[in-house]
């Protein structure tokens, strides 16, 4: 018995305190009762006229004050949703958040009220950002008049890094500063890709605020309004924006190239901080607001007292559950008909009450409480006794059993008879959710046994059945890659071959090393070369070392030497993506500007930056 209540989880335990009313009740009851006798009689006169029930305990007992107390009772206990666990699937990956950061690169971001400037502060904060963010997706994008996605959202750090060196070096080829159009193109970039729907997202906003929306530009009213607009969106979809603020009210001239100030209508511009703009974006979105500081109490209350609580582990919806309300429900219906019913209760027909009590209440929650085949399957399973579980699972019907012993096996590093439970659990689903949780618990053991193509499939499918399941989409991520590494050693393996070296003395895999950020990349040979295979997640480098041979062991063995025609067509395009990037020259900066002016539709490269109008440019 102390075990099943130690087991016993409440959904809504606030419904207990309904349990009260009836005693609530009876003080009210009682402390109204002793009142009108005090204004009837006087103490000693009260034994003269009170008369005493005569009713016998056994008719107090079952009297409809009895069943309508029960009855409550059980509707409160009902209520609560007492629940014992069955099994929870093992994640084994940490869920993580998308964040796009939105960068202001507009010539305000030039001035050097903030030292050394708005621009290299806002890099300094960026970089800090990285470091606390581990385990999350970040993206950039960039923004002047027009904005511009500058990295897509990614796990690999190193990449990013990377690519933020060309960032003091960015031009746009427009001027201005048109924040709606960047805040807009980040909540596309987090809601309208289907594997990034549902996971828990957040922009972050990098600016001075001093943009066509700031109250310190006139003519503003319309992109106010559009501002407003959008941030309603924000906060309807559950989007917070958390707002880091850098330059100062005071402002400051915007500095040029020629070492002159930046003037406009023949009058010097003075840029300053709207930051009643920026505090205005973060309440509306529900996120929050700083200062840049030079130490680390900015990110302290945007990442950790914001982003980190948004984050949440949503467990309570992939665990499977014994529902026990139904059992507390239906007695509950029964005393409530009795203690409503018109007719009296006599002696014999509280004896029929008291069977129908006693056989209702004890025989189903001693069908809980008791050690049945699935709770004795349960609680091995949590004693770590997993070869005692999948016999007891066998026993089990449905679902439940097919699932548990699944599991169970799994555990046991049996991983092809976890496969054929868990695939029998599938088909015996009763619903979307069961479906998605024996498929997920299937592609982790296709991922066990180094089958990684199979494994992305079945992740795949289980976000078809639930679209939320981040775990699944983490763990596509994680087999998709190894898949393309254990192709792209293949490949190599194959080019030495042909190459007449032979097997034994084609040149080993790329040494897989740790960057100085802990994060996994490759090593090229060549300094300030970008990652070519998307970056895995931080992981110990042997590790991953061991997974990708194991992978290399699964196809060797399943291809028993020859490669399948689709393993052939990929290790070619691999070769080919792999020589168009070596072939690429080392000008970021350039090339980045090449893009965006495509992206805004000049055709031609354009020598400077162009102004619009109807917008200030700066």
């Amino acid at each position: 018995m102390m075990a099943f209540l130690q087991q016993l989880y409440w959904r809504e335990p606030l419904w207990l305190l309904l349990t009260l009313q009836p005693l609530l009740y009876w003080l009210i009851h009682k402390i109204w009762q002793s009142r009108q006798l005090t204004a009837y009689a006087d103490q000693a006169l009260q034994p003269w006229v009170v008369v005493r029930d005569s009713q016998s305990w056994r008719a107090r007992l079952f009297s409809r004050n009895t069943a309508y107390v029960l009855a409550w009772v059980l509707f409160a206990l009902a209520a609560a949703g007492p629940r014992l666990p069955m099994y929870t699937p093992q994640l084994n990956v940490i869920k993580g958040m998308n964040i796009m950061v939105v960068m202001d690169v507009s010539r305000s971001m030039t001035v050097n009220d903030t030292l050394p400037s708005r621009m290299r502060r806002a890099e300094i904060e960026l970089h800090e950002l990285l470091g606390l963010a581990r385990g999350q997706r970040v993206g950039v994008i960039v923004f002047a008049a027009r904005p511009h996605v500058f990295v897509p959202l990614t796990w690999d750090f190193a990449a990013l890094r990377y690519y933020l060196q060309s960032l003091d070096k960015l031009v746009l080829p427009t001027r201005g500063s048109q924040l709606t159009e960047a805040l807009a193109l980040a909540k596309d970039a987090l809601t309208s890709a289907p594997q990034y729907s549902n996971v828990p997202s957040a922009v972050v906003l990098i600016s001075d605020g001093d943009n066509s929306e700031s109250d310190y530009r006139q003519g503003n009213v319309e992109t106010q309004a559009q501002l407003a607009q959008l941030m309603q969106q924000f906060k309807r979809m559950d989007l917070p924006v958390y707002v880091l603020g850098v330059g100062s009210t005071e402002g400051g001239s915007i500095p040029l190239e020629d070492g002159s100030w930046l003037s406009y209508e023949s009058q010097p511009v003075i840029s300053r901080m709207d930051e009643s703009l920026l505090q205005q974006i973060a309440h509306t979105t529900a996120g929050k607001y700083s200062r840049a500081t030079e130490d680390d109490s900015d990110w302290r209350r945007l990442y950790d007292q914001g982003m980190l609580r948004k984050l949440s582990r949503d467990e309570e919806n992939e665990r499977l559950w014994q529902e026990l309300y139904p059992w507390l429900l239906c007695p509950a219906i029964v005393l409530f008909f009795l203690a409503t019913m018109p007719f009296r209760l006599r002696n014999s027909a509280g004896v029929v009450m008291s069977a129908m009590i006693v056989g209702l209440v004890t025989q189903n929650m001693s069908y809980a409480a008791e050690s049945s085949a699935e709770q004795q399957a349960y609680q091995a399973y949590q004693q770590q006794q997993y070869d005692v579980a999948a016999k007891h699972y066998a026993n089990v019907p449905g679902y439940a059993g097919r699932f548990g012993q699944g599991a169970a096996y799994y555990r046991l590093g049996e991983f092809q008879a976890a496969k054929r439970q868990f695939s029998d659990a599938v088909l015996q689903a009763d619903d979307d959710l069961q479906r998605a949780n024996a498929l997920f618990d299937l592609g982790n053991s296709y991922f066990q046994q180094g089958d990684y193509q199979a494994a992305a499939r079945t992740y795949a499918d289980v976000l078809r059945y639930q679209q939320s399941h981040s775990a699944a989409k983490h763990n596509l991520t994680i087999s998709s890659t190894l898949q393309q590494q254990v192709t792209l050693v293949l490949m190599e393996q194959d080019n030495a071959t042909m190459a007449g070296r032979g097997p034994r003395s084609a040149r080993p895999a790329r040494e897989l090393n740790l960057s100085d950020d802990s994060s996994l990349t490759i090593d090229d040979s060549e300094e300030d070369q970008p990652p070519i295979i998307p970056q895995l997640p931080e992981q110990e480098q042997q590790a991953w070392q061991e997974l990708i041979r194991k992978g290399l062991e699964f196809v060797q063995v399943a291809a028993s030497g020859e490669s399948s025609e689709e393993m052939q067509q990929r290790r070619q395009d691999l070769a080919k993506a792999r020589l168009f990037m070596l072939q690429l020259q080392d000008q970021p900066a350039t090339l980045w500007q090449r893009m965006f002016e495509l992206e805004e539709g000049f055709m031609a490269p354009q020598r400077k930056p162009n102004e619009i109008p109807g917008i200030q440019p700066w």
